[in-house]
């Protein structure tokens, strides 16, 4: 599960962690997990649900980061924080196959994140470019690092967060939980593109 903070704060308690997660920030959990949020005062968040399996990362990784708070406001996180927050305002306009493409990807973002933040990238070191002959260019790591799948094929799309009705329908699993009375900012400056 994905949770984006967009108002207030939130304490998430997981795998023996707890993190204070504000406004922007994003947290992760596994659903197949005891985990608790606490949400002191007013707040808004985006959840993404999603089936465990469709985030291609090791169960150790997942594990070690639950009950991280990543900020929005730099590095990888940022992307991944805005991309999901732009998600969940354009869900509705999404087709089913259009839906499951953006789901993919934001799969795809996240479980990069996780590979980032838990070192499973090694940089090519000079030497080996220098044996195979080939200098690795500026940007070469971006295509080199990660390969998506084919995802025109209807089977190879996960249904990923159908969490209640269609489950056609990828995007069913968005949910804007709010209590209080202000109404909640755009997450992670989503409105700048």
């Amino acid at each position: 599960m994905f949770t984006l903070q967009r108002r207030g704060t939130a304490v998430k308690e997981q795998d023996g962690r707890e993190c204070l997660i504000g406004p922007g920030d994003f947290s992760i959990s596994d659903a197949s997990r005891l985990f608790r949020k606490k949400v002191p005062s007013d707040f808004s968040f985006i959840s993404f649900h999603f089936p465990r399996k469709d985030l291609h990362v090791r169960d150790e990784d997942l594990r070690a980061l639950t009950a991280t708070a990543f900020s929005s406001r730099e590095g990888s996180a940022a992307l991944v924080a805005t991309y999901f927050a732009r998600m969940a305002r354009e869900a509705a306009g999404f087709d089913d196959f259009i839906g499951r493409q953006f789901v993919c990807t934001g799969l795809d973002l996240l479980a990069l994140l996780i590979n980032e933040r838990r070192d499973r990238f090694t940089p090519q070191a000079p030497e080996i470019a220098a044996a195979t002959g080939r200098p690795r260019a500026p940007g070469d790591h971006m295509s080199a690092m990660h390969r998506c799948p084919d995802r025109r094929r209807a089977d190879s799309a996960p249904r990923a967060f159908s969490l209640i009705g269609n489950p056609a329908n990828p995007i069913r699993g968005v949910r804007v939980a709010t209590a209080g009375a202000r109404p909640p900012p755009d997450p992670a400056g989503a409105d700048q593109g």
